[in-house]
């Protein structure tokens, strides 16, 4: 598969900065459920990050708070400047509005691309001619392949 990429603006040099940073969820009967606590990090610019770990050690949390899309409990997470997030989801194909088409989608994403760019990018995600016009309403693996081509290129803002 070949993509070409929008340019993006050059971040500063930090691209997050994470002090003594905890997240914990309320528990129907009101206790609190600790997913992580005590996580201290710097992120810079050009640096590759893995986030490994066991099932709920709190790997999406984590990414979740940093992308602002929960906050953390205590603590601190700091983006640096000019950082741009976004998150794909291991629930992405939970965000596609099952009234559209998988064009559609892809479409309100990004107003501005033409017709032919947003099919090429369909068609690099393996979507030609009568997929593209197809309501996002088909099975699972569909929609998760929908929401990689959606997501990789023209994240939800």
């Amino acid at each position: 598969m070949k993509l070409k990429l929008p340019e993006v603006r050059r971040s500063g040099d930090i691209v997050v900065n994470i002090e003594n940073l905890a997240k914990s969820w309320k528990k129907d009967d009101g206790s609190e459920l600790s997913v992580f606590s005590g996580i201290d990090g710097v992120v810079e610019r050009l640096n590759k990050v893995a986030v490994t770990g066991v099932n709920g050690a709190g790997k999406s949390t984590l990414l979740k708070v940093i992308t602002g899309q929960t906050e953390a409990t205590d603590g601190i997470c700091t983006l640096g400047g000019s950082v741009e997030t976004g998150y794909f989801s291991q629930y992405s194909s939970d965000i596609l509005d099952p009234d559209k088409t998988i064009y559609e989608e892809v479409q309100s994403r990004n107003p501005g691309e033409t017709k032919g760019a947003v099919m090429n990018l369909l068609g690099a995600f393996l979507f030609s001619g009568d997929d593209a016009d197809k309501k996002n309403t088909y099975t699972f693996r569909r929609r998760k392949k929908q929401g990689n081509a959606c997501n990789s290129v023209f994240p939800a803002t």
